[in-house]
C-alpha cells in the first residue's frame, strides 16, 4: 500500500472519529439557526460599514467610535450565545485531534518515533520544548 493511499485512509478515519462528526453536526445546527444567522449578518454588516467609514476620506470619529461600540456588542452577543458556545468546543476539540495528527507526523518527518512521541504538550513549534524524539 502506498503513502497516498494511506493518507486517504486517515482522512476517511479522521471523519468517521466522533470529534468529526460532532463538530459537523454541531456546524450544520449553527447554520441552521436563524436567531444566530441574524447576529453574525448583522455583525459582517456593521464591519463593513466600520470598513467603509474608514476609507472614507472625511473620517467622523463619532461615527467610527458608534460602529466600534457596535460591533463589539454584536460580538459579545454572538460568543455568547450557548450554539456557538458548542461550536467553538466541538471546533477546539476537532482541532486538537488533527494537531494530534499534525504531530505524528513531524515528529516522524524530523526523524523521532511516530509510535512513542508525545502528543499532550506540544506546542507545533520545536523552539518552545528539548525535542520530540
Amino acid at each position: 500500500m502506498d503513502i497516498i493511499t494511506q493518507a486517504r485512509e486517515l482522512g476517511a478515519a479522521i471523519q468517521a472519529d466522533p470529534r468529526y462528526t460532532f463538530f459537523k453536526d454541531i456546524k450544520s445546527e449553527m447554520d441552521n439557526d436563524a436567531s444566530l444567522q441574524g447576529k453574525i449578518g448583522a455583525f459582517n454588516l456593521e464591519r463593513m460599514n466600520l470598513d467603509n467609514e474608514l476609507s472614507n476620506d472625511e473620517k467622523e470619529e463619532s461615527v467610527i467610535k458608534a460602529l466600534n461600540e457596535k460591533i463589539k456588542t454584536l460580538y459579545g452577543e454572538i460568543m455568547a450565545d450557548p450554539q456557538m458556545k458548542k461550536y467553538e468546543d466541538a471546533k477546539k476539540a476537532l482541532e486538537e485531534l488533527i494537531g494530534q495528527v499534525n504531530t505524528i507526523i513531524e515528529v516522524s518527518v524530523n526523524g523521532g518515533d511516530p509510535l512513542t512521541c508525545d502528543l499532550t504538550n506540544c506546542t507545533h513549534d520545536c523552539r518552545t520544548c528539548g525535542g520530540c524524539g
